[in-house]
């Protein structure tokens, strides 16, 4: 992991690349790039996936974070790290998997449901939670995670009000352009 990628990215999202096929893994990449993308996840459970992550990592810009999801493992860390990736996010938390990321100066969001995963992972030394399986939580479940000490960790990530009103249009905009650019490749 270098000075140059940022994190969390301008645009605090990640783009999950399912069912990427390598060949094709430059061109997607270049158009979420110019959506202003910076973070891209290709999940291992697909055919592919190492190339994918090999063909886009030496194309990316500076600030980007390129890698892998569905990570279960180190032995996969290591597989994504010799691309030169420096994101692994994975489905579960796995203290193992989110120190050898670490180790390998990758950046890492394992993925957590109680609040006891959730501190876990932050001492573990995650840089960002997935809630998984988002649809399973509640909303007072998720409410306190908001509130209290993981709430404060949370505000301290978070731009105020008015910034994340402007994102917001800002990403409204770019998946327009990105929607666009799709019928064009298409």
């Amino acid at each position: 992991m270098t000075d140059s990628t940022t994190w969390p990215p301008a645009l605090p999202l990640v783009a999950i690349l399912r069912g990427l096929q390598p060949e094709r893994a430059l061109e997607v990449a270049r158009v979420l790039f110019d959506a202003g993308f910076r973070a891209l996840e290709v999940p291992l459970n697909r055919p592919g996936a190492i190339a994918a992550i090999a063909a886009i990592v030496p194309q990316a810009p500076a600030d980007a974070c390129i890698g892998a999801g569905t990570v279960l493992d180190t032995a996969q860390v290591d597989t994504v790290g010799d691309t030169g990736a420096t994101l692994i996010v994975s489905p579960h938390f796995d203290v193992a998997v989110v120190r050898r990321a670490r180790e390998r100066g990758m950046r890492t969001v394992p993925g957590v449901f109680t609040a006891s995963e959730a501190f876990a992972a932050w001492r573990a030394g995650a840089d960002a939670l997935k809630i998984f399986p988002a649809e399973a939580m509640t909303h007072a479940a998720l409410d306190a995670y908001t509130n209290g000490r993981l709430g404060e960790v949370i505000a301290n990530h978070e731009a105020d009000e008015r910034v994340r009103r402007r994102e917001i249009e800002d990403l409204r905009i770019r998946i327009a352009e990105l929607r666009r650019r799709r019928a064009l490749i298409d």
